[in-house]
């Protein structure tokens, strides 16, 4: 899969996903290791794509909300999916300089849900990247 495919590939995940009224699953491993990766592994590609990736950035920012006020199951509902998505990139791509889409979530966060977010990231046995 080409950069475009997989700019392609996530705005159509994203799209089933926010667009469907009740979602009980986002494909978080394709999304997280096959499309963010593959972004961050072809940075040069971006500018060759920039509408298309900025299409896709606008996507992925409506998706980290959406899952920042998904509480259904509790408080940290929507942090797991949030969790499984972005922070194994976070490991492999440290650089919040070249990989901002790796910290979408905190960017996104008021003061509440950064320390809640920092309180499920201990949970789940990971330090804070901050």
């Amino acid at each position: 899969m080409n950069f475009k495919d997989k700019l392609e590939r996530g705005i159509l995940l994203l799209d089933t996903y926010l667009n469907d009224k009740k979602p009980d699953f986002f494909p978080d491993l394709e999304f997280g290791a096959v499309i963010l990766s593959g972004i961050s592994n072809d940075l040069k590609s971006i500018d060759k794509h920039r509408k298309l990736f900025n299409k896709f950035m606008d996507k992925t920012t409506a998706f980290v909300k959406r899952e920042l006020k998904d509480t259904k199951a509790g408080e940290f509902y929507g942090y797991c999916t949030l969790f499984d998505v972005f922070i194994p990139g976070r490991e492999l791509f440290p650089d919040k300089e070249l990989h901002p889409w790796w910290w979408l979530p905190d960017q996104l966060m008021n003061e509440q849900q950064l320390k809640v977010w920092k309180e499920y990231q201990k949970y789940r046995g990971v330090s804070s990247f901050d």
